[in-house]
Parts: C-alpha cells; sequence; structure tokens
C-alpha cells in the first residue's frame, strides 16, 4: 500500500496553515473606514459581479438603424481617406495612385522600404546583393537596408 512522504506533508500541511493564517490576518484587518476584506469584497465585489452577471443575462439593446446610418457614413468617410492617401502616394512616387490600402505588405513598403539617395562616396562602389556599379553623384533608389550599408561602407 502507498504510504505519504512524512517531510513533504509536513510541508504541505505547514504551507496550508500559513495561508490560512494570512488570509485570517487579512479578513481580520481593519482599516478605519473600509472595515476587513471581508467587509470589502461583501460591501463591493459580490455587488459588482451581480451587475455584471445581470449585464450578461439581460444583453444590450442595439438601434441596429442608427448602426446602419453609421455604417454608411464610415464607409464614405474610409473611401475618401483612401482617396486622399492615395494622392498622397502619387507624390512621393508615381505608382502610389496604385497602392491597395487594405494591403500592410504595399503600405509598409511604401512608407518605409525605400528612399532616393544621392551618392556622396569619393570613388564607385559595388552594391553588394545586386552587383550594380553605383557612382558618386549618382542619384538612386535603395531599400532601407542598402542605404544604411552604403554608409557603413562610406564610413570605411
Amino acid at each position: 500500500s502507498w504510504h505519504p512522504d512524512p517531510v513533504l506533508l509536513h510541508k504541505q500541511q505547514a504551507a496550508a496553515g500559513w495561508s490560512l493564517t494570512r488570509l485570517k490576518e487579512k479578513q481580520e484587518f481593519k482599516h478605519p473606514r473600509a472595515g476587513t476584506m471581508m467587509d470589502f469584497y461583501v460591501r463591493v465585489w459580490r455587488p459588482f459581479g451581480q451587475v455584471l452577471v445581470d449585464m450578461e443575462r439581460a444583453g444590450m439593446y442595439l438601434d441596429t438603424a442608427f448602426l446602419e446610418q453609421q455604417t454608411a457614413k464610415a464607409e464614405e468617410f474610409k473611401e475618401l481617406a483612401d482617396q486622399r492617401f492615395r494622392e498622397w502616394a502619387a507624390e512621393l512616387c508615381a505608382d502610389g495612385v496604385e497602392v491597395n490600402t487594405n494591403s500592410s505588405l504595399q503600405k509598409r513598403h511604401l512608407l518605409y522600404s525605400s528612399r532616393r539617395v544621392l551618392l556622396t562616396v569619393p570613388k564607385a562602389i559595388k552594391h553588394k546583393v545586386s552587383g550594380q556599379e553605383l557612382k558618386p553623384g549618382q542619384e538612386i533608389e535603395l531599400a532601407w537596408y542598402d542605404a544604411d550599408r552604403l554608409g557603413s561602407e562610406k564610413r570605411a
């Protein structure tokens, strides 16, 4: 038959006793205005929990006609905002008018992936990825990581 380890059993009993003592101390702690923790629970948390249960049970009334009006207004606003974004994007690059505003990949590419730079290096250098020869004074469009790499080559 199985017999529990007496050391482990005493350890668990001591931990349980300590937890009960701490709980009793919390319940006996008396704040001048709030009373004990149990008083606070009974006065605040229990009624709050009941309100939440009642709200879940009753649900919420929705004015569907108003929501449909707001949805239509939101769609109009979204179309206007998309158009303004595309016009702004067209100022950055010619294909900006074609940006799919629902595509996070296209927006990320437009906003963060590349920039035009004027090379100010003293001599021609070779692009590490494309192998293209880059000459001083040449204006090129590089992805941000290319521009950072180019900057480090320039400093070296």
